[in-house]
Protein backbone atom coordinates (compact mmCIF):
# COMPACT_ATOMS: atom_id res chain seq x y z
CA UNK A 1 0.00 0.00 0.00
CA UNK A 2 1.43 3.33 -1.16
CA UNK A 3 2.15 5.85 1.69
CA UNK A 4 0.22 8.18 0.08
CA UNK A 5 -2.96 5.49 0.62
CA UNK A 6 -2.40 4.66 3.97
CA UNK A 7 -2.65 8.96 4.82
CA UNK A 8 -5.88 8.29 3.30
CA UNK A 9 -6.81 5.60 4.88
CA UNK A 10 -5.93 6.76 8.20
CA UNK A 11 -7.26 10.25 7.39
CA UNK A 12 -10.68 7.76 7.03
CA UNK A 13 -10.19 5.85 10.23
CA UNK A 14 -10.10 9.16 12.42
CA UNK A 15 -13.55 10.62 11.02
CA UNK A 16 -14.97 7.22 11.91
CA UNK A 17 -13.54 7.22 15.23
CA UNK A 18 -14.88 10.74 15.97
CA UNK A 19 -18.16 9.67 14.68
CA UNK A 20 -18.18 6.10 16.76
CA UNK A 21 -17.34 8.43 19.23
CA UNK A 22 -20.01 10.80 19.13
CA UNK A 23 -23.03 7.96 18.40
CA UNK A 24 -21.35 6.38 21.62
CA UNK A 25 -21.74 9.38 23.78
CA UNK A 26 -25.68 10.33 22.57
CA UNK A 27 -26.67 6.18 23.17
CA UNK A 28 -25.74 6.97 26.49
CA UNK A 29 -26.67 10.47 27.46
CA UNK A 30 -29.69 9.43 25.58
CA UNK A 31 -29.94 5.98 27.72
CA UNK A 32 -30.47 3.84 24.27
CA UNK A 33 -27.91 2.17 24.17
CA UNK A 34 -27.94 -0.60 21.10
CA UNK A 35 -28.21 -4.27 22.23
CA UNK A 36 -25.94 -6.64 20.01
CA UNK A 37 -28.02 -9.71 19.12
CA UNK A 38 -25.55 -11.45 17.30
CA UNK A 39 -23.00 -11.03 20.07
CA UNK A 40 -23.70 -15.06 21.44
CA UNK A 41 -23.47 -16.30 18.01
CA UNK A 42 -20.59 -18.98 17.89
CA UNK A 43 -20.71 -20.82 14.47
CA UNK A 44 -17.71 -20.93 12.46
CA UNK A 45 -18.61 -22.31 8.97
CA UNK A 46 -19.92 -18.77 7.20
CA UNK A 47 -22.34 -21.03 5.26
CA UNK A 48 -24.10 -22.18 8.58
CA UNK A 49 -23.43 -18.76 10.17
CA UNK A 50 -25.77 -17.16 7.23
CA UNK A 51 -28.27 -18.85 8.26
CA UNK A 52 -28.08 -18.96 11.87
CA UNK A 53 -27.95 -14.69 11.67
CA UNK A 54 -30.61 -14.66 9.50
CA UNK A 55 -32.69 -16.67 11.93
CA UNK A 56 -31.43 -14.71 15.20
CA UNK A 57 -33.04 -11.48 13.15
CA UNK A 58 -35.69 -13.35 11.65
CA UNK A 59 -35.28 -13.39 8.53
CA UNK A 60 -37.02 -15.89 6.59
CA UNK A 61 -34.42 -18.85 5.06
CA UNK A 62 -36.03 -17.91 1.68
CA UNK A 63 -36.89 -14.14 2.00
CA UNK A 64 -34.57 -11.55 -0.15
CA UNK A 65 -32.68 -9.04 2.53
CA UNK A 66 -35.06 -6.21 1.45
CA UNK A 67 -33.27 -3.26 3.37
CA UNK A 68 -29.70 -4.32 4.66
CA UNK A 69 -28.90 -1.03 6.56
CA UNK A 70 -32.28 -1.72 8.33
CA UNK A 71 -31.41 -4.98 9.19
CA UNK A 72 -27.59 -4.01 10.52
CA UNK A 73 -29.78 -1.41 12.56
CA UNK A 74 -32.19 -4.83 14.26
CA UNK A 75 -29.05 -6.34 14.68
CA UNK A 76 -27.86 -3.98 17.15
CA UNK A 77 -25.03 -2.70 14.50
CA UNK A 78 -24.04 0.96 14.43
CA UNK A 79 -23.87 2.13 10.63
CA UNK A 80 -21.62 4.56 9.23
CA UNK A 81 -21.99 5.51 5.66
CA UNK A 82 -19.47 8.05 4.14
CA UNK A 83 -18.48 9.60 1.07
CA UNK A 84 -15.02 8.18 1.17
CA UNK A 85 -12.07 9.89 -1.29
CA UNK A 86 -10.61 5.82 -2.07
CA UNK A 87 -11.74 3.94 -4.35
CA UNK A 88 -10.76 0.68 -3.43
CA UNK A 89 -11.99 1.05 0.00
CA UNK A 90 -15.53 -0.20 0.45
CA UNK A 91 -16.07 -0.38 4.31
CA UNK A 92 -14.23 -1.48 7.69
CA UNK A 93 -15.94 -2.97 10.67
CA UNK A 94 -15.22 -1.98 14.35
CA UNK A 95 -15.64 -4.97 17.47
CA UNK A 96 -17.12 -4.19 20.19
CA UNK A 97 -13.52 -3.79 22.28
CA UNK A 98 -13.18 -0.26 20.17
CA UNK A 99 -16.89 0.98 20.52
CA UNK A 100 -18.82 -1.17 18.15
CA UNK A 101 -20.32 -3.17 16.98
CA UNK A 102 -20.29 -0.97 13.83
CA UNK A 103 -19.92 -0.67 9.84
CA UNK A 104 -18.99 2.06 8.13
CA UNK A 105 -19.19 1.82 4.03
CA UNK A 106 -18.01 3.67 1.51
CA UNK A 107 -21.26 5.45 -0.46
CA UNK A 108 -18.94 7.29 -2.82
CA UNK A 109 -20.73 7.50 -6.42
CA UNK A 110 -18.51 4.60 -7.96
CA UNK A 111 -19.46 2.45 -5.66
CA UNK A 112 -22.51 0.56 -7.04
CA UNK A 113 -25.79 0.23 -4.40
CA UNK A 114 -25.21 -3.46 -4.29
CA UNK A 115 -21.47 -3.52 -4.04
CA UNK A 116 -22.52 -1.21 -0.79
CA UNK A 117 -24.74 -4.02 0.47
CA UNK A 118 -22.27 -6.75 -0.22
CA UNK A 119 -19.66 -4.46 1.88
CA UNK A 120 -22.15 -4.54 5.05
CA UNK A 121 -23.22 -7.96 5.21
CA UNK A 122 -19.15 -8.71 4.82
CA UNK A 123 -18.01 -6.72 7.42
CA UNK A 124 -20.82 -8.64 10.00
CA UNK A 125 -18.97 -11.59 9.19
CA UNK A 126 -16.14 -10.09 10.76
CA UNK A 127 -17.73 -8.99 13.65
CA UNK A 128 -19.26 -12.28 14.31
CA UNK A 129 -16.34 -14.50 12.84
CA UNK A 130 -12.84 -12.37 13.29
CA UNK A 131 -13.81 -10.98 16.69
CA UNK A 132 -9.70 -10.96 17.59
CA UNK A 133 -8.87 -9.64 14.36
CA UNK A 134 -9.40 -6.15 14.81
CA UNK A 135 -6.44 -3.93 14.62
CA UNK A 136 -5.77 -0.08 13.75
CA UNK A 137 -2.48 -0.85 12.28
CA UNK A 138 -3.42 -3.59 10.40
CA UNK A 139 -3.43 -2.00 6.50
CA UNK A 140 -3.46 -5.87 4.48
CA UNK A 141 -6.22 -7.82 4.83
CA UNK A 142 -5.97 -11.58 5.55
CA UNK A 143 -7.11 -13.48 2.32
CA UNK A 144 -8.57 -16.79 4.56
CA UNK A 145 -10.69 -14.03 6.89
CA UNK A 146 -11.39 -11.97 3.38
CA UNK A 147 -12.18 -15.51 2.03
CA UNK A 148 -14.46 -16.31 4.75
CA UNK A 149 -16.63 -13.13 4.47
CA UNK A 150 -17.23 -13.20 1.01
CA UNK A 151 -18.72 -16.66 1.58
CA UNK A 152 -20.69 -15.38 4.36
CA UNK A 153 -22.22 -12.29 2.47
CA UNK A 154 -22.92 -14.33 -0.29
CA UNK A 155 -25.16 -17.43 1.78
CA UNK A 156 -26.51 -14.11 4.07
CA UNK A 157 -27.59 -12.02 0.74
CA UNK A 158 -28.66 -15.30 -1.54
CA UNK A 159 -29.45 -18.48 0.54
CA UNK A 160 -28.31 -21.36 -1.55
CA UNK A 161 -31.59 -23.18 -1.81
CA UNK A 162 -33.59 -19.72 -2.93
CA UNK A 163 -30.29 -19.24 -5.28
CA UNK A 164 -31.08 -22.50 -7.15
CA UNK A 165 -35.42 -21.71 -7.05
CA UNK A 166 -34.38 -18.35 -8.44
CA UNK A 167 -32.51 -20.05 -11.51
CA UNK A 168 -35.34 -22.50 -11.95
CA UNK A 169 -38.12 -19.70 -12.08
CA UNK A 170 -35.53 -18.42 -14.92
CA UNK A 171 -35.53 -21.32 -17.07
CA UNK A 172 -35.99 -20.60 -20.61
CA UNK A 173 -34.12 -17.13 -20.68
CA UNK A 174 -31.24 -16.21 -22.39
CA UNK A 175 -28.27 -16.68 -19.81
CA UNK A 176 -27.95 -12.51 -19.53
CA UNK A 177 -31.43 -11.81 -18.60
CA UNK A 178 -31.24 -14.61 -15.91
CA UNK A 179 -28.54 -13.50 -14.08
CA UNK A 180 -30.12 -9.97 -14.61
CA UNK A 181 -33.31 -11.33 -12.82
CA UNK A 182 -31.48 -12.97 -10.12
CA UNK A 183 -29.57 -9.67 -9.15
CA UNK A 184 -32.96 -7.95 -9.24
CA UNK A 185 -34.30 -10.23 -6.75
CA UNK A 186 -31.65 -10.50 -4.30
CA UNK A 187 -30.04 -7.20 -4.87
CA UNK A 188 -26.48 -7.98 -5.43
CA UNK A 189 -24.53 -7.39 -8.16
CA UNK A 190 -23.35 -10.09 -10.76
Amino acid sequence: ISEQKKKAREQQIIKIAVWLKDYNYLENELNNRMQNRLVNIKEKDPVKLAAKVREVLSIEPGEPIRDIYEVVNSAGIRLHLSEMPLSDFFGLSIGEEDGGPAISVNVSKGISLERQIFTVAHEMAHLILHKNSFRPEMFEDDQEEENEANLFASHFLMPGDEFLKALERCKGLHWVDAVLNVKRYFKVSY
